[in-house]
Order: C-alpha cells, then sequence, then structure tokens
C-alpha cells in the first residue's frame, strides 16, 4: 500500500539578489579643427544610454553622452562640443546565466576640464544596478491519495499567491515631430537635450501587451539673435508587444528604458520651429497572475510510522504598486550673483532602499548669466527620500522622475529651484511555507499494542490539537469528542485534556 501525492508545477520567475557595480571611465578629446579654441567651460552635462543586455552573461553596454557648453577666445555665445564615452559592466554569480536582465546605470559624477585650449579630459564615475530573472519550477503537493486503511491525517494550508508568470523584452523606435510655438523664436542650434519616458497605461489582450505613455523631451538651444533658449514637450506613444497567453486581470509592470535619441533640426523649415525627434527605447515588461493554491504542509498515520520530506517554499503573497510624490524645495549657491536664468533641469538617478523608505539622488542644473552677462552654471546633487509605511520586510523595485519642469526663483542665497519627485514601486510580500515533497509509510512495523489507550496532558501555551494529535498518534476529532469541546478555539492555557489512542 503505497501513499500517492497529488503534485503538480508551477512556472515562474525568480529575481536574483540584485548587484550594484561602480567603475569609472574618463575620454580626452580634441577640439576639431572648425571649432575655435576654448576659453571657458561652461557646463558639461551627461545622459547614460544601455545600448545592449547580455542576461545570459550578466552584462550590460552602453555610453555616456556629454556635451559641453563653453565659451569661445573672443565670442559671447555659448558654444556645444559633444562626446561619447562607451562603458560595459558585467555582474557575476547571481545575474549570470538569467533568462532576462533588468539594469540602470546611473552619473555618480561627471567632471570635464580643459588640459589646453585646443584638448579636453572628461571622467566620470558610473553606477550601474541588475537584477537577473531566471525561469524557475515550484514543485507543489496539494493533496494525498490513501487507502482507508492507511490511517493517514493531513494538513493543508490555502494560500493565496501572486506569480511572476511572464516576461517579455523589446527594442523599440518612436518617431515623432516637437514643434515650437509661434509665440518662441525659431532655435538655430540644438545645444542640449534630455528625455524620459513613462508608462501609464496596460492592458493584456490574450497575447498581446498594449501599453501608453510619455516621452518627456526638454530642449536647450541656441536662437537665430544668439539669444539661450529653452523649450520642452511631452509625446505621447503606445505600442503592442506578444506576450504568452495571460489572463486580462494580470498585475503588468512595464519597465521603460531609453537607448538612445536623434533630435536635429528641420532645415528645410526656414524658421527653425520643426523639430523630428527618434528615439530608442527598451521595455521590460513583468507580467504576474493572482491564483489560490492549496499546499500540502503535514500529514501522518495512526497506523504506521509515517517518513516525508517537507521543502521550504517562498512565494509572494501579494505585489502592489506604490505612488508617491514628494515636493522639493532647495536654493542652488551660485559663483556670482545671477541676474537672470537661462533654463533649470532635474534629473533622477537610480532609487534605493533604505530601511523604511526610498532614496534617490536628483541632479539639479541652473544655467544663469550674472550682471556681466556672462552664462554660468549652478549644479547640486540633493538626496530626495519617500516614506514606505507598510512595506516593512517586502522587496521593492522602484523608480524615480521629475515629470514637471524646475521652477526657479532668484533670491539672496542663489537660484531657488522648486520641482516634484514621483516614486513609483512594485512592492511584493513574500511569506515562505513548507510543502511536502515526498512521503512514505513503514507498513513493516505497525504501531504497537503498547501505545498508551489514554494521555493526560496539560495544554500549554503555544501547543496545537495538530503537534498533539502528531505526537500521540491520534486525531484531532478524538481528542475534541473525549474533552467535549467544538473547537480549540475553546481550549484555555493549563487546561488538561484527555488523548485517546487510536487502535
Amino acid at each position: 500500500m503505497e501513499l500517492k501525492l497529488i503534485q503538480a508545477t508551477l512556472d515562474t520567475y525568480e529575481p536574483a539578489e540584485e548587484v550594484t557595480l561602480t567603475q569609472e571611465a574618463s575620454e580626452e578629446t580634441i577640439v576639431p579643427d572648425y571649432c575655435p579654441d576654448i576659453e571657458r567651460i561652461v557646463s558639461a552635462q551627461g545622459h547614460v544610454f544601455l545600448h545592449s543586455r547580455d542576461a545570459a552573461k550578466g552584462e550590460v553596454e552602453g555610453s555616456v553622452r556629454v556635451c559641453v557648453l563653453y565659451t569661445a577666445e573672443g565670442e559671447d555665445a555659448i558654444r556645444k562640443l559633444e562626446l561619447s564615452i562607451p562603458f560595459s559592466a558585467q555582474g557575476e554569480g547571481e545575474t549570470a546565466e538569467c533568462a532576462y536582465l533588468s539594469a540602470q546605470t546611473e552619473l555618480e559624477a561627471l567632471e570635464s576640464r580643459l588640459l589646453n585650449p585646443r584638448k579636453l579630459s572628461t571622467r566620470c564615475t558610473l553606477v550601474t544596478h541588475m537584477t537577473g530573472y531566471r525561469k524557475t519550477c515550484l514543485p507543489l503537493s496539494s493533496d494525498v491519495e490513501a487507502e482507508d486503511g492507511l490511517c493517514v491525517e493531513k494538513k493543508t494550508s490555502e494560500k493565496s499567491v501572486t506569480l511572476l508568470r511572464q516576461i517579455a523584452d523589446k527594442d523599440l523606435v518612436f518617431s515623432d515631430v516637437l514643434t515650437l510655438s509661434p509665440a518662441r523664436e525659431g532655435a538655430e542650434e540644438l545645444l542640449d537635450s534630455r528625455v524620459s519616458a513613462e508608462v501609464n497605461e496596460t492592458k493584456t489582450l490574450g497575447n498581446k501587451l498594449l501599453f501608453r505613455g510619455l516621452f518627456r523631451v526638454s530642449l536647450l538651444y541656441r536662437t537665430g539673435s544668439g539669444a539661450l533658449a529653452a523649450a520642452s514637450a511631452e509625446l505621447p506613444f503606445s505600442q503592442v508587444i506578444e506576450v504568452g497567453e495571460i489572463g486580462e486581470n494580470a498585475q503588468v509592470t512595464v519597465e521603460t528604458d531609453v537607448t538612445g535619441v536623434d533630435i536635429q533640426l528641420d532645415r528645410a523649415e526656414d524658421e527653425g520651429r520643426t523639430i523630428p525627434v527618434t528615439i530608442y527605447y527598451h521595455v521590460l515588461a513583468l507580467l504576474r497572475e493572482k491564483e489560490e493554491l492549496t499546499f500540502l504542509t503535514d500529514l501522518y498515520s495512526t497506523a504506521y510510522p509515517t517518513n516525508y520530506r517537507a521543502i521550504p517554499l517562498t512565494v509572494d503573497a501579494r505585489c502592489e504598486r506604490i505612488e508617491r510624490r514628494r515636493t522639493v524645495r532647495e536654493v542652488l549657491e551660485t559663483e556670482a550673483e545671477a541676474e537672470s536664468v537661462l533654463s533649470a533641469s532635474a534629473e533622477c538617478g537610480c532609487v534605493r532602499v533604505r530601511g523604511d523608505e526610498l532614496c534617490t539622488s536628483v541632479r539639479v542644473r541652473a544655467l544663469y548669466r550674472d550682471a556681466d552677462g556672462s552664462c554660468r552654471c549652478a549644479r547640486r546633487r540633493i538626496e530626495v527620500t519617500c516614506p514606505t509605511e507598510g512595506a516593512e520586510g517586502a522587496i521593492l523595485r522602484a523608480r524615480a522622475d521629475c515629470p514637471e519642469e524646475v521652477q526657479w526663483t532668484i533670491n539672496e542665497q542663489g537660484i531657488e529651484v522648486r520641482f516634484a519627485v514621483d516614486f513609483t514601486a512594485c512592492c511584493c510580500t513574500r511569506e515562505r511555507t513548507a510543502c511536502i515533497e515526498e512521503a512514505t509509510l513503514d507498513v513493516n512495523a505497525p504501531r504497537g499494542a503498547a501505545v498508551p489507550s489514554l494521555v493526560l496532558r496539560r495544554f500549554a501555551a503555544g501547543d496545537t490539537l495538530w503537534e498533539t494529535a502528531k505526537r500521540y498518534g491520534t486525531t484531532v476529532e478524538a481528542i475534541l469528542a473525549a474533552n467535549r469541546i467544538e473547537g480549540e478555539d475553546e481550549i484555555e492555557e493549563e487546561t488538561l485534556l484527555l488523548v485517546p489512542a487510536i487502535r
């Protein structure tokens, strides 16, 4: 006579432990012959683009696009010099041999300095955060079948779990036209650009995933009259990618990363107000489904010795989306008194989990003119935190974005900036449960007649009827009947219980 476990496997993805890598990269750049000598560097702004992700190797490759604004000898106008610094980062252990790889690289520091009027050196510090996802088959025993003569007692647990059923990723391209307002003077030359992405709507239809969002594009340009101007726009986008068959109530998280930008003036348009925009981006979609599962957590026989092996399973009990907004108001110190502000920007770095709060470092920059008309730059890194009430012990994957234009005011201390930071997090609460993997009965050594027919036991704190019945080879129902009680909640501590044997 054998026991037969009712078993199944759950196909899911498990995130590996996040790996953080810090590295430095540098580049020396020669000023092109058609450009005059550099007199002074006004500012250097860097933008990180990840071009490829190799999940099998746990490796990412990308580049830092650096835009250096400077003044030339004998000129008041601002000129630009663009350069690109390639980099790669490879994790070890946890990120290797994964099916998918989620990665973010932030620019922790950037410095560009003159070696001579025709040559400059640029150095940057990069921090890459990588998380790999592995395909996993979780064994699950939900019940046991046994003949009545085996006298098997079983214990099951009902749990609501959220499983990461599918992951899909794809490289995509978006094209649109940004049109400057007629009230603005047209652009003669683009000096710098910044693009961020946000997905605000998702929907599953059979094996299709539809998502919509916004690209926020910010431009710094020089007008035909030589003045500096800034403009921004929100460009809506929508896209469909194929996934496996999944229910309409699936919980979907879409991570969007800009991998490249091509923004050029339309030279066929005389006034410089039409600006074609091409954005290259990568999406990683995580699709979760909520299921009600039954776990076989314990069993024994009142007739035969029982041997079994239980394995610990860790599952996501629930996954919730957390959205928080923090409003920041700080002052940027200036090296000279500001007469006017030309542009102001704020860019969020990666989000770190610190205790019960989220934290990101925001790079804030303001270009301004002093009383002499010289163009200067004020910059500062501002740490912004966000509490995560009720997320203790949960796994958080979060991102931050500055969705609105930076507001500014000139005062005696410098330039006061005001902006909002939106935190978006996927909060997964994990629970650990035991599940029986295999079980056998020793039918050749039945419980002997020497088992006491009745035991008197004091019910102490922490005791359960199940453990008591299992210890003495009886059943919970027999203990309840012998003591003339209906349920375990009627038993008080220090109560003497009659524990009858099952023959």
